[in-house]
């Protein structure tokens, strides 16, 4: 429901197709709903009931400064014998609301949709009467047109007319605007069993029809629209997308955490490719952005980091990189200057060097990493 201020308040939000004409004419609307479910107005040059294309759009979708949307529900009664009813010959729903009252002491112009589901049995009915405009759709189809400012008219539909398959589910769409300050009505009565729609994360129980919420440990799956298994680790239930899905980066699976997710503890790195906590080994360094262990852009450094420049005698390439000030990425090889390779003995003439950090280099001189 969507209240406008009529044109006659001369406030600045005030709509020209509020209060701003009388009469009834049919046809405003097309015979098929438009692909977001919202009725496309008749731009032939024919409809003098409404200002424009553009105001008309703004009758049915949320437009800061023009309307006030409001969550409004609507209950039909069983009689008990198949009839569902729906009577009120003073529709005012959300008097003092919105842009306020306006004559009579009512809030005369607002507007109102209604979205709802049936499963299809021959004999079905559908009857409607009040005022202002009225379009009901079935199957994305208009099959009543009750279109203008107007007094209290009714229109009904048989279903059997509709070409419609029996025990098939259809959509029921019905879009009403109040737009006189001379008085408002709505009723509706049906033989149609109507399905609340529902919204994630309920589902539809055909035996109480209504919705409800998925019985625990399930939980509702958006890949199907119905009621699943629970996740199952290392996978978390997210709330918001009603999917099984890992931990977002850089947290992991932990069943002790609330919600299931934790952070690596002190002193270990997320790893985005195995989704785990983990070390990463020189000569690769640590991306805290992409969380990957990588090669150097410039040279890998014997204290663990990267850096831009390294003099040219202590550049050595191991490894698919370049090293800097040690050659060799483990502890226990000794760097052989001449040969440019890491090996395992340090052979005479040559003698045995420890750099900084641990690191051999095997040379007739001393190197020593400036």
């Amino acid at each position: 429901m969507r209240d406008f201020s009529n044109w006659d308040s001369k406030q600045p939000e005030a709509h020209p197709d509020f209060n701003n004409r009388n009469g009834g004419q049919k046809g405003i609307v097309l015979e098929t709903l438009g692909k977001d479910g919202k009725p496309v107005f008749n731009n032939d040059g024919t409809i003098t009931q409404v200002e424009s294309e553009d105001t008309f759009n703004e009758w049915y979708r949320d437009v800061p400064g023009v309307n006030i949307p409001f969550e409004y529900t609507l209950v039909l009664t069983n009689d008990g014998n198949g009839l569902y009813t729906y009577d009120n010959q003073a529709f005012f729903p959300i008097d003092g609301q919105g842009y306020g009252n306006d004559q009579n002491g009512h809030n005369f112009g607002f507007t109102y949709e209604v979205h709802t589901v049936f499963t299809y049995k021959q004999g079905q009915k559908f009857y409607f009467r009040g005022d202002d405009d009225l379009w009901v759709f079935i199957n994305n189809k208009r099959v009543i047109d009750l279109g203008g400012i107007h007094g209290a008219e009714e229109a009904s539909v048989d279903l059997d007319t509709l070409e419609l398959t029996e025990g098939e589910d259809y959509t029921l769409n019905i879009f009403f605007a109040e737009r006189h300050v001379s008085a408002s009505s709505f009723k509706i009565t049906t033989s149609i069993q109507l399905k609340p729609s529902c919204s994630p994360p309920q589902i539809y129980n055909a035996v109480k029809n209504k919705c409800e919420d998925c019985t625990f440990p399930s939980v509702f799956l958006s890949s199907t629209g119905k009621c699943g298994p629970a996740c199952e680790a290392p996978k978390i239930y997210n709330d918001k997308t009603f999917t099984c899905e890992d931990c977002p980066a850089p947290y992991v699976y932990s069943s002790s955490a609330k919600g299931g997710c934790a952070l690596c503890p002190e002193g270990k790195l997320y790893l985005k490719a195995s989704k785990s906590c983990g070390d990463c080994k020189g000569p690769k360094v640590y991306d805290p952005i992409a969380y990957t262990c990588d090669y150097c852009p410039g040279f890998y450094n014997y204290d663990g980091t990267c850096v831009p420049d390294c003099p040219k005698n202590l550049q050595v390439k191991v490894e698919g990189t370049t090293l800097c000030n040690f050659p060799c990425p483990r502890k226990t090889q000794i760097y052989h200057v001449d040969k440019e390779q890491c090996r395992c003995s340090c052979p005479q003439p040559y003698t045995l060097t420890v750099v900084n950090g641990g690191y051999q280099l095997c040379d007739i001189v001393d190197i020593q990493p400036s």
